[in-house]
């Protein structure tokens, strides 16, 4: 049994000593990661509204179990926004609804998942293309990337794109067209942009879209013009942009990241 203090003087003593440890020591903490996520592009309801929060929770084993079994870096993504996505505003939303999110909200929401299940910060090897330097870089998944919001969340995913062939009217690309573009994981480039063009495209010169048909008779400069517009207009995080310093000579090191790399596919 441990002795008790009782003589006033060695209480003293002790009463002091807790108290100057307790000045020279800083006590900090972090708060929880947040279960709320803000939309870059805003989630459109049938009836006109614009929601532009979600909600998301963090995985568990049967989750990890699911997307183990999904077959490709794709699937297994799909499956960690289905499982971790709770709701957007308070609705829940089904499969179906889902193939209406802006790929920069679905970016969005993942990189939220991933926040609440692993923390905000992932370390990856590289090598500085300078002074071939390898070393450790960490990401902050808050501080790192920035994210594009669109300033009308109606007016502006829908663009214009002048081209050879005239006036072609684009929205930009949804979890829907995203699936399309990802069934085929041996698609060529020129076969995942066409089905890009394909889900994108409203119509030319007024004209409707008539798909494929539509995103195949274009021209190769009109095509590459239409996919650089949808880059450069569309919202979500900019994982391809990150960049760090390198430690040793201070250059930039680029990091374009990916979602697979951040959840380890």
């Amino acid at each position: 049994m441990t002795d008790l203090i009782n003589d006033p003087q060695e209480l003293s003593k002790l009463s002091e000593a807790f108290q100057k440890v307790s000045e020279d020591t800083e006590i900090t903490t972090e708060a929880p990661l947040s279960n709320t996520v803000e939309l870059p592009g805003g989630y459109v309801f049938s009836n006109g509204i614009v929601e532009t929060t979600a909600t998301v929770r963090e995985l568990n084993g049967f989750d990890e179990e699911a997307i183990a079994k999904a077959g490709s870096p794709a699937g297994a993504l799909n499956i960690v926004l289905e499982r971790g996505l709770v709701s957007i505003g308070d609705k829940t939303l089904s499969k179906t609804d889902l193939d209406s999110l802006l790929i920069g909200d679905r970016d969005a929401i993942l990189l939220a998942i991933r926040k609440v299940t692993f923390g905000k910060t992932v370390e990856f090897d590289t090598v500085c293309n300078y002074c071939i330097r390898t070393q450790i870089v960490t990401v902050d998944l808050d501080t790192d990337i920035e994210t594009k919001v669109l300033e009308d969340r109606i007016k502006d995913r829908v663009l214009i794109v002048d081209t050879k062939a005239g006036e072609v009217k684009i929205v930009l690309p949804n979890l829907l067209t995203n699936k399309r573009i990802s069934d085929d994981p041996n698609a060529t480039y020129s076969e995942v942009l066409t089905e890009l063009l394909s889900g994108c495209i409203v119509s030319v010169n007024d004209a409707p879209s008539l798909g494929r048909s539509t995103a195949l008779n274009l021209v190769l400069v009109d095509r590459e013009a239409i996919a650089d517009a949808l880059y450069e207009n569309a919202s979500g995080p900019r994982l391809a942009e990150v960049s760090k310093a390198c430690e040793a000579c201070g250059k930039g090191i680029s990091l374009p990241l990916s979602l697979a790399s951040l959840f380890r596919l």
